[in-house]
């Protein structure tokens, strides 16, 4: 009689047998691991449909963007496993404990850790994610609106418009939720926030500069410069100890020329202690004489904990800015007074402004650079028509006549020119008054404008003018009684078409004189006026004003 093979079942049992005893496999174990594999899969499918109704509702009230993206993925979560797989629960991804090192790092922006609350993230990542759904649902929502709120500070700054000064009128970067969510997904955690903040070399120099503030402040902070007066080179007085100690802090003086304060000349303000003090002028965008006095004091005695404080505040201005903003532009730098041009993303020109005092403070805008104006007329403000001028003008007829002044009906340059002496300038002598006419000054070698004008038509009246030589100080930086950028030296401006700078082009020109009929020469770069710093026409250059204020931030935080 023929044998019957064995049914598959008992092949496999026999095979399993062997198996275990071949590899002395306890079976109980196998049995267990087994079991576990042969969970049934309902009560994932269950888990996982109770999470997705669970997560609907939590975003029931939240941006449509988010709303949207976690429909298109199928409500799966980004942050925790669903799957209880053969040995646990469910449990968190590897993207949820970079989050909580993303927000540990934030300080190194500039933004402060407790906004993103790391110790309570810290603590739900400690145990396992809750068994019911809606607790699973409440824990994803609480890491996806950190990994937001984190992502929106980077980009655009964490201050809400209504809390930005009255000063900044640049447009701020927008922020798209989907997009970085999107991010988020394909580049990880870590990679897309790093993708999100500026870029620029001078975001990278701050966030530097905080481990150094932090590490001083840890040990104290500078000593404070006590001193009355001028202190000069060669000078004696002690508060030099304290100076050359503050600067060693400062990285200004090598620690090697720290000297005994009992030495007999611990109080001689010498060459190599002079030398890291106009460092530090510099350094601080004053006149960098050497002398100690009155300005050079309040910047020495800014403590460590305010110098971090203006850090913050420039990193957060600097989120702000655009992203992008061209590879030939022109920016001035107000509380440094200075103005850079770029060529291709390079500076190629830096050079000295004077910009507005604190009364006429100066705004942050961007605008388009549009036509240069060679000896141009000077249309006086109103606000020093009858701040400062209608008081003089009252008791000196002569003063608008030695000045090379006119007034005019109306703002075309052809209008009528009226008599001053018809005019009553003691009404308008009060802060509040309104001229009703123009006050112009011609072109000339008294013009307040000097003799060249780059324009960008804005609301607030401000552009970039020539600083008259006989206005000159001895200071080559500062204010100014306008909010206009005053120029030490734009005739090293240069032509797209040859390297010969404008000074070579305005000599070509009619100079201004006291004549009536100096003309103006107004040339419109869109028609194709190649000024340039180096080769761009400016046609293409943006002018971005942008502010870095000595004093932090007061906006209130969103």
């Amino acid at each position: 009689m023929r044998r019957r093979r064995p049914w598959p079942r008992l092949v496999r049992m026999n095979k399993l047998s062997e198996w275990t005893r071949r590899d002395r496999i306890p079976a109980w174990i196998l049995l267990a691991l087994l079991l576990a594999g042969c969970q049934p899969q309902a009560d994932e499918t269950e888990a996982r449909s109770a999470f997705r109704s669970a997560l609907q509702a939590q975003l029931s009230d939240q941006p449509r963007p988010v709303v949207d993206f976690y429909a298109e993925r199928g409500h799966r979560p980004l942050w925790l496993h669903l799957d209880r797989g053969w040995l646990g629960g469910a449990g968190w991804t590897d993207q949820a404990n970079e989050l909580l090192d993303a927000i540990e790092t934030a300080e190194t922006h500039g933004l402060p850790r407790a906004r993103y609350t790391p110790q309570a993230l810290q603590t739900r990542l400690a145990d396992p994610p809750p068994d019911a759904a809606s607790a699973r649902a409440e824990a994803e929502w609480a890491l996806t609106e950190r990994y937001l709120r984190l992502a929106s500070d980077y980009s655009r700054g964490r201050f809400d418009d209504d809390a930005q000064t009255s000063a900044w009128h640049i447009a701020r970067p927008s922020f798209s939720a989907a997009a970085a969510l999107q991010a988020l997904t394909e580049a990880g955690v870590t990679d897309a926030l790093a993708a999100m903040p500026p870029q620029s070399d001078l975001y990278a120099r701050l966030r530097d500069a905080r481990p150094q503030l932090l590490r001083i402040i840890q040990d104290g902070g500078w000593p404070t410069i006590e001193a009355q007066g001028l202190i000069q080179p060669d000078d004696r007085h002690p508060a030099v100890p304290a100076l050359r100690k503050r600067l060693i802090i400062a990285g200004d003086l090598a620690a090697t020329h720290a000297r005994d304060e009992t030495a007999e000349d611990a109080a001689l303000y010498d060459k190599t202690t002079v030398d890291a003090f106009i460092r530090f002028q510099r350094r601080h965008g004053i006149e960098a004489d050497g002398i100690i006095g009155e300005e050079a004091r309040s910047m020495l005695n800014y403590t460590a904990t305010q110098r971090l404080e203006q850090v913050d505040a420039n990193l957060e201005r600097l989120r702000w800015l655009p992203r992008t903003l061209g590879d030939d532009r022109i920016m001035v730098n107000i509380a440094a007074y200075t103005l850079e041009a770029y060529r291709d993303g390079q500076a190629s020109l830096s050079m000295p402004v004077i910009v507005g005092e604190e009364q006429h403070q100066t705004p942050a805008f961007d605008d388009r650079l549009e036509y240069v104006e060679i000896n141009p007329y000077w249309t006086v403000p109103n606000s020093i028509i009858v701040n400062e001028m209608a008081p003089k003008i009252a008791d000196d007829p002569q003063y608008l006549a030695d000045r090379n002044m006119i007034v005019q009906a109306d703002w075309p340059l052809d209008a009528e020119i009226i008599d001053p002496a018809t005019i009553d300038w003691s009404s308008y002598s009060r802060a509040d008054a309104r001229f009703p006419h123009v006050l112009r000054q011609k072109p000339g070698p008294d013009n307040a404008l000097g003799r060249i004008k780059f324009m960008f038509p804005n609301q607030f009246s401000i552009y970039l003018h020539e600083r008259r030589p006989s206005t000159c100080s001895k200071k080559p930086t500062g204010h100014s009684a306008t909010a206009a950028f005053e120029w030490l030296n734009p005739w090293r401006w240069r032509t797209s078409s040859s390297p010969t700078p404008m000074a070579g082009i305005a000599s070509a020109l009619p100079r201004p004189s006291s004549r009536p009929n100096t003309p103006a020469w107004i040339c419109p770069t869109r028609t194709g006026c190649p000024f340039s710093s180096t080769t761009a026409p400016l046609g293409q250059m943006p002018t971005v004003c942008c502010i870095f204020d000595r004093t932090a931030t007061s906006a209130t935080p969103a």
